[in-house]
Formats: structure tokens, sequence, C-alpha cells
């Protein structure tokens, strides 16, 4: 399988550390966060890998060049404007090829069974298989309702005065490439508008729950929370200080 790593965001609201670099590229314990997410794909055998850049491009590229170093293959997928999640993924279609894909939001730091979640896709032959757990701000999350399947038959924006069970989308999608035909290549978010647009289609889309370590870095309190963690020994598998997965 291959990958690909959405990582154009700017991120703004990490701003001074964001002014020279995009915000995969922001350090945490030592390395840019994107180099930890590349560090788990090639722990579970998954070397080839689409980067999605945009903001800042060249910085990822002349960090990560074609991947060799860390004994993967890179390809860089660049934007020439803002395309959201989905526009981002329709670009690099040329580079994704037959097979079944990750796609992984380059804003996260990560600590997933990536195989056992392929596992789980292949089992319930869905066409896209999205990993959700439970969100501690549900109110500004993509919530999802599912069947006893485990099959997602909504995905929305709570509101106030909503009943809901708090669990969302996260950062980590696995999809079927002929899921790709209907995404146009403008901006367009998976969350917001692709995803909830093939439900009501009667595409099969399946809920992956798993409570390992999943957080995004999007603001400095939570880029915080991750280096906080790392201290306390939360983050189960992370590389040693020689790169190598523990």
């Amino acid at each position: 399988m291959k990958a690909v790593i959405l990582a154009g965001g700017k991120g703004t609201r990490l701003m001074p550390l964001t002014k020279d670099i995009p915000k995969p590229m922001v350090t945490i314990a030592g390395k840019p966060l994107l180099e930890w997410q590349i560090l788990l794909l090639k722990k579970y055998g998954i070397v080839d890998i689409i980067l999605c850049t945009n903001y800042l491009h060249e910085v990822i590229e002349n960090y990560f060049g074609d991947g060799q170093k860390w004994g993967v293959r890179i390809q860089h997928s660049v934007e020439t404007q803002e395309l959201g999640t989905a526009g981002a993924v329709k670009l690099a279609e040329p580079l994704i090829g037959t097979d079944n894909f990750f796609v992984i939001f380059g804003d996260d730091m990560i600590s997933h069974n990536l195989l056992q979640m392929a596992k789980y896709h292949t089992k319930h032959n869905a066409e896209a298989t999205l990993l959700v757990h439970e969100s501690s701000h549900p109110m500004d999350s993509d919530i999802i309702e599912r069947d006893k399947t485990g099959r997602i038959t909504k995905i929305f924006r709570p509101k106030p005065e909503d009943s809901f069970e708090p669990i969302n989308l996260t950062c980590i999608y696995i999809l079927k490439p002929s899921l790709l035909k209907n995404i146009e290549l403008k901006f367009c978010d998976f969350g917001k508008e692709i995803f909830p647009k093939l439900i009501a289609e009667g595409h099969h889309l399946q809920a992956y729950y798993s409570e390992e370590y999943a957080q995004d870095v999007g603001t400095l309190e939570r880029l915080q929370k991750v280096e906080n963690d790392i201290k306390e020994g939360y983050i189960f598998g992370l590389p040693n200080s020689r790169g190598d997965y523990l």
C-alpha cells in the first residue's frame, strides 16, 4: 500500500513557529512531526509515500528529498492553490495507482498499528475505512453515527441541542482509488463535503475505532501536550534516538 500525507497546512494558529516552516515541519522531541509519521509508516512496511504540499513546500522537499535517507520512496504533489483535504488527494491521483491507500493528516502525532487497520478494511470490503475515536472537543469535530456492523450512516457537525455519542473522524483513512472519481479537482474537504455525499449516495464507509494515540498539533497548547505526553511516556512505539521504533 501507498500512503498520502496531507502536508500543505500553514499552521496560522502556531505562529510564530510556522512563519518560516509549514505546520508538518514543526519540531517535536527533536524531529519534525512529518518525520515521525514517515518513520511510523516505515515501521509497518509502507515505504511508498506521497507528500501533498502547498505552503513553503520547498522546506519539505529540501528536507526529505526522495526519502532515500529514511529508507522510503517519496513523491511530491505540490498544490499551486489550496485544495483542501480531498482536493489535494485528487491532485495526487496520477501518483496513487490502483491499490488501496492510506491518507494521513500531516498535522497529527499518531501511533497506530496501521496493519491492523488495513486488515479491518479488507475484512469489511469497504470503499473507505475511517479512523474514529472519542472526541475531547466534539462541538468542533466531525461526529459520526454507525450501525451495529460499524458502517457509517451519518457524519455531521453537532449543534448544542443535539444528542449524540462523541465519536469523531480523526486523522487516518484507507481509501479505494475508485472513490477518487467522486472528487472534483477543486477546494473540497473529506469530512464536511465528500464523505457525507458518499454516504447519501449509498457508498460503504466503515468506522475503525481505536484508542491508540492521535493528537493534532494545530495550536500551541496541543503542541505542548504532545511534548508532555512524550516525556511522560504516553505515546507507545515512538522512535528512539537511532530513529528505530521501540
